[in-house]
């Protein structure tokens, strides 16, 4: 009877159902924005396999006495080919609140961090970085990594 009861407990942690999944992180771009380039977009990821996605962006400036911000939009596309603005959640700077926006406009370096609604049923996504006050002198660097549960 123990036996029974023993294999019938193992069973059971057998098949129990795994909740967790794989993360899987990738970066999407490493880019500078100067006067030769004020605007860029990551590469196309196709997110249908993932559960939730999340994105890490690393801004830096090299000269920090500029009037140099960088602003975000996150767009995602049924085919690759036509792509349209989406809000997406992020934190405020000392909130721990999250908030949905459109756009995020970056003033100082640091890593910024939003991610995409769980509810969104898209196929691709891109981020698209646009400098503002870029010149030859001041120069804004990112880095974008997208983060994932397959």
């Amino acid at each position: 009877m123990k036996r029974f009861l023993f294999m019938l407990l193992v069973l059971a942690l057998l098949g129990g159902t795994a909740y967790a999944g794989t993360v899987s992180q990738e970066i999407l771009a490493e880019t500078t924005l100067d006067d030769t380039a004020g605007c860029c977009h990551t590469r196309a990821v196709n997110v249908q396999d993932y559960s939730k996605v999340a994105f890490f962006v690393v801004y830096d400036e090299v000269d920090l006495g500029a009037a140099l911000s960088l602003t975000m939009y996150l767009q995602i596309s049924y085919d690759g080919v036509t792509w349209t603005n989406t809000s997406f959640n992020t934190y405020n700077i000392g909130s721990a609140q999250a908030t949905v926006q459109s756009v995020e406009t970056m003033a100082c370096p640091r890593i910024y961090y939003c991610w995409l609604d769980r509810d969104l049923t898209i196929p691709q996504v891109r981020l698209v970085f646009s400098a503002v006050g870029e010149d030859a002198t001041h120069i804004a660097t990112v880095s974008a990594s997208i983060v994932g549960i397959k």
